[in-house]
């Protein structure tokens, strides 16, 4: 599994997804980096350090910075491209996904999660975490934890 996580606009929560993605084998993290959060020395890039508790060297983290190399990258990344959603009609539940390992999970920003267009996409399929309804979402890093476990889980990481 490899992840893009789409416009995120708290640095800690982009830490703590590292940190998560550190102990549960994600491969690659990708971030559309409209904020400019990963930017060096910048007081967000301390911020995404400290929340990782040093994981940051130990994972593959790379900005994607403009729409059309995000363009560019959907149409030559080789697997599968999965949206995270919080309520889809054609979406699949966690549990009865069957993971790949080349797949790759987007995940939309705190506030306004991933745009229509993307999710819409006919090319993509889409990941619902389900959830009881009296709550419609869950934190960024909370949601990217339980479906990289899930991954894990499928592939046999766990050890």
């Amino acid at each position: 599994m490899e992840s893009l996580i789409y416009g995120p606009t708290n640095p800690g929560n982009l830490g703590t997804i590292i940190r998560s993605a550190v102990a549960l084998g994600v491969k690659k993290i990708w971030v559309y980096d409209i904020h400019g959060l990963l930017e060096r020395r910048s007081r967000s890039s301390c911020e995404i350090k400290r929340a990782s508790m040093g994981a940051c060297s130990l994972v593959e983290t790379s900005p994607i910075n403009n729409s059309s190399l995000l363009q560019k990258f959907f149409e030559e990344y080789n697997g599968r491209k999965i949206t995270t959603v919080c309520d889809n009609e054609d979406s699949i539940d966690l549990p009865h996904f069957i993971c790949q390992e080349n797949d790759l999970v987007l995940f939309g920003n705190e506030r306004y999660g991933l745009p229509k267009d993307i999710v819409e996409r006919e090319d993509f399929q889409r990941l619902r975490i389900p959830m009881q309804k009296s709550i419609n979402s869950l934190n960024l890093s909370c949601a990217f934890t339980i479906i990289a476990y899930e991954y894990m889980k499928q592939n046999r990481i766990i050890i």
